[in-house]
């Protein structure tokens, strides 16, 4: 095992369901040896991703845990990442997309929540 300086962390990160977010980290160490991302999200650590980067796309509530690096064995910090969940208006407009007329999307969502079983409204 080669010693290790993490020079850069993961940094906490909050995000909204459906966005994506990426964590960094830079190290020193022994040429070739691989940085391995692994998240805590309630289950123990586990392995999630390899690289100087961890980015998710479209992350859903599932992705909110801790997340760390691991070089030769040496985790640096971790990072907490939090994802709100969306508003029925926010997924609406994530998916009719981001040029859609405010009349539109707030239309859809009005005729959601009206199928809408009362326990799930906001």
């Amino acid at each position: 095992m080669s010693r290790v300086v993490f020079r850069k962390h993961p940094l906490d990160t909050k995000v909204k369901e459906g966005e994506s977010f990426t964590l960094i980290t830079k190290t020193l160490s022994a040429f070739g040896v691989p940085v391995v991302w692994d998240a805590d999200l309630g289950k123990g650590w586990e392995e999630v991703g390899t690289g100087k980067y961890l980015t998710v796309r479209e992350a859903k509530t599932s992705h909110a845990g801790r997340y760390r690096c691991v070089v030769d064995g040496q985790a640096s910090r971790y990072a907490k990442v939090e994802v709100e969940e969306a508003s029925v208006f926010e997924v609406i407009q994530n998916e009719t997309g981001v040029d859609a007329k405010p009349e539109v999307v707030a239309k859809a969502a009005k005729a959601v929540r009206k199928k809408m079983p009362a326990s799930l409204k906001e």
